[in-house]
Parts: C-alpha cells; sequence; structure tokens
C-alpha cells in the first residue's frame, strides 16, 4: 500500500444515537450490516481516508443534546473542566468539525471517507463505543447534510483500544467498504500522538506528517 499520511491537529439538529439510520455499512442499534460496496461506481472514487482517533463517550438519551454541553460526556477526570481550563470534550468537537469541513469543503474532500476509530471503554456505564457517539456528534453538527451528503462517507470502527488499533483497523474498514486501500491518509488527533503513530509508519517512506495546531 502506497499512501501519504497527513496529521491534522485541531484545538443543530437531531441525533443518531436513537434512531436505527445505517452508517455506511453499520446501523446505529448495533447492528452490523455486510460489508459490501453498494455502489461500485460511487466508492471506486473513495480513496482519501480520513481517521478521527476518539478519546471519550458523547451520550444522549433524548433526540437532541448539545454535545458542547459537558454533562452529555463520560470524560476521565483529567479530561473535564476545571476553573483553569475548558473540559476537553470541546478539542473532541474540534476534531470532529475538523473531519467535517474536509468532507464538505476540502481538497478532494469528495474523495474522502471519514472513519470514526475508538471502542466501548466505558465499561458498566454504557455499551456505546466511541466511535458511534462520535458519528452522533458529527450527525448534529451537519444538520440537514447529514442524509444528503455526510453519512454514507462516514464509516465506524468500533473495536480499537489504542493507536496502533486506531490505524490497523481503520486502513481495514476502508479497505472493507472500497474494496482498495487509501491512496492518502489524514489522522486527526492530538499533537503529542503524531511521535508515536509515525512510530508505527516511518519504515514506509511514502507516509509523511503535517501537524496543524
Amino acid at each position: 500500500m502506497n499512501a501519504s499520511l497527513n496529521f491534522s491537529v485541531q484545538s443543530k439538529p437531531g441525533t443518531l444515537l436513537d434512531m436505527p439510520i445505517k452508517m455506511s455499512g453499520i446501523t446505529t442499534d448495533g447492528a452490523t450490516a455486510k460489508p459490501t460496496v453498494k455502489n461500485p461506481q460511487t466508492s471506486s472514487r473513495m480513496t482519501q481516508l480520513i481517521i478521527v482517533c476518539c478519546h471519550a463517550i458523547y451520550r444522549c438519551d433524548r433526540h437532541a443534546c448539545d454535545p458542547y454541553n459537558e454533562s452529555y460526556w463520560l470524560l476521565q477526570p483529567f479530561q473535564k473542566s476545571t476553573a483553569q481550563k475548558p473540559g476537553e470534550h470541546e478539542t473532541f468537537i474540534l476534531h470532529i468539525q475538523a473531519a467535517l469541513n474536509t468532507l464538505q469543503f476540502g481538497f478532494r474532500g469528495e474523495e474522502s471517507t471519514v472513519v470514526f476509530s475508538g471502542g466501548a471503554t466505558a465499561g458498566s456505564k454504557t455499551a456505546l463505543s466511541e466511535a458511534r457517539s462520535y458519528g452522533a456528534v458529527m450527525r448534529y453538527l451537519s444538520g440537514e447534510a447529514w442524509a444528503e451528503s455526510v453519512a454514507e462517507r462516514v464509516l465506524l470502527e468500533e473495536r480499537a483500544t489504542d493507536s496502533y488499533q486506531n490505524l490497523l483497523f481503520s486502513i481495514i474498514q476502508f479497505r472493507k467498504r472500497t474494496g482498495e486501500y487509501p491512496s492518502d491518509i489524514t489522522v486527526i488527533t492530538h499533537t503529542f500522538k503524531e511521535e508515536r503513530i509515525l512510530v508505527f509508519l516511518y519504515s514506509d517512506s511514502s507516509f509523511k506528517s503535517m501537524t496543524v495546531d
């Protein structure tokens, strides 16, 4: 697989959590659809993979919950807001918005597929995965565009628990959906994770790094 790697680090209607709407092969009620390509002509144009590494779970049991409200997030103590800093959920929303902007307005955005990568990490609190909850936030942010052009280009990778799995499982998910490997990969995550991810990919000189703070 030859691909270039970019790092993009980014410092209101509805939610899909309670609706069985299919998101590119995975339904929001938890069922897994057959990973076949429904429209080969459309899928053959999907060459750009955008991986969003998830870090927490957004949980909403109503039709619409404002993701900027920290109370709807299951955050670790160090991720919560204090008198000195805002909650890290605001950064997570920026990651999601960056992926959405790339889909809608970015160079070769029409050829891009977003993979939200993150497993169910909250134990007994919820079986919801980080990836599925991020998908709900993107739906909230995209509004009417969700059904029109966004949802069909979003995939959920719901097993990863570390950076290596974020990369590996997302590439596999892209391959299952399109039948091809991506020609370019953009990883949206925190700056401190750049070196860690480059260690996994450094042996392939076709991968390149770009950080944006």
